[in-house]
């Protein structure tokens, strides 16, 4: 055997254990400026107080070889991490925009990673496993799992994980060794309906929606099931949780307020076209983003409407709050600035591509992915 096959079967090698691309020299260390979650927390609120004024100047960009799913950047430690299509994790420091490292872990990265100290918890679509346990520091694979084929973020809630699968089962799991604790089947799922909702967690209940139609809320220690309401569509949109209250949207554009406890409808609103994301939760208001390309901000009292904003573009990637303002993607390829109080559009700027997840606001910075491989920050104005 030549020597030139033999190094290329080593990279080979490399790439399908997960070894050599990636590793951290130091441990990250949390602090108050990150965004250490998909949506900024276990509640999926995505909001910050953190006021990054419009007009927004570009701090830099970088390409990372693939294209950006749903899946939010996470920063910790001044350290950014995003998946992306092409199954690579990519570590990037957020001051200057320079790679780390990366590594290939499968096929398809669809949505955000989950962080656990040094540990990165990475969903894999189109994989036959699924869901990886990656050691920044030790820069290798601790443990990977066959658990379906996941396109929803995971959530780490009271030292466990929970993550929802293409199949129509949510799991919790040991994140130590990466051990099935409990699974939740949608029941009579013969036509294999899924979950696309990335759930969320509040007061002793994960809740999800799925492509059945329904939303559910399950018991976190044990997986049984407190309640099902069914929104008649599906449930793509992960949802948002607000004191003992759940805001979600479905695929018919029908927008719901759950009782968190009880899963009893509160209100509803019809917003007119499909919802994919989180609500944003911020200031008594509920604001969703439909593909009609309108921002509807939702008093929670009531479910009435404070304002409407179209952005002239689709949407289904979540806004996300960065004190007065907030920040939204299209399909359009825009990123927009809206006042939170009254709902005007105060700026807006063309981008490369198209952006499918909401951004993250970190270090008075806005980082934003978009599907033609590119990560950009931004500062707002006055800095």
């Amino acid at each position: 055997m030549s020597f030139r096959l033999l190094w290329r079967l080593l990279l080979i090698s490399l790439l399908i254990t997960g070894c050599g691309g990636l590793q951290l020299d130091r441990p990250l260390r949390p602090t108050p400026d990150d965004w250490p979650v998909f949506a900024g927390s276990a509640t999926r609120a995505n909001a910050s107080d953190v006021t990054i004024a419009p007009p927004l100047t570009l701090l830099w960009s970088l390409d990372i070889g693939g294209g950006v799913g749903h899946g939010s950047p996470l920063v910790v430690d001044s350290i950014l991490l995003i998946g992306n299509l092409d199954g690579e994790l990519h570590a990037i420091h957020c001051p200057t925009g320079k790679t780390i490292g990366s590594v290939r872990l499968g096929e398809a990265i669809n949505a955000s990673p989950l962080l656990l100290r040094s540990v990165a918890y990475v969903a894999l679509s189109y994989s036959k496993e699924t869901l990886i346990a990656y050691d920044l520091l030790d820069g290798r694979v601790r443990w990977r799992k066959m658990y379906g084929d996941i396109e929803t973020t995971p959530l780490l809630y009271e030292g466990r994980i929970y993550v929802a699968n293409s199949w129509g089962s949510l799991l919790c799991i040991d994140p130590s060794e990466g051990d099935l604790l409990w699974q939740f089947d949608l029941a009579g799922n013969r036509s294999m309906k899924g979950i696309r909702s990335s759930p969320a967690a509040g007061n002793g209940l994960i809740v999800f929606g799925a492509d059945d139609g329904a939303v559910y809320g399950l018991d976190l220690p044990t997986g049984e099931q407190r309640w099902r309401t069914q929104t008649d569509a599906a449930v793509a949109a992960p949802p948002s949780i607000d004191g003992g209250t759940v805001y979600i949207g479905n695929l018919n554009g029908m927008l719901h307020a759950l009782d968190l406890a009880s899963g009893k409808i509160r209100w509803t609103f019809a917003a007119g076209a499909p919802v994919f994301s989180n609500a944003l939760l911020v200031r008594g208001s509920a604001i969703f983003c439909t593909l009609g390309g309108s921002l509807l901000a939702l008093r929670i009292s009531d479910g009435s409407l404070a304002w409407e904003t179209d952005v002239g573009s689709p949407m289904n990637s979540g806004p996300v709050a960065a004190g007065e303002y907030l920040y939204v993607g299209t399909l359009s390829k825009e990123l927009c600035a809206v006042r939170v109080s009254d709902g005007e559009l105060v700026w807006k700027t063309a981008l490369s591509g198209r952006v499918k997840t909401a951004p993250a606001v970190a270090y008075q910075h806005l980082f934003v992915a978009t599907d033609d491989r590119t990560i950009l920050a931004f500062s707002g104005s006055g800095e």
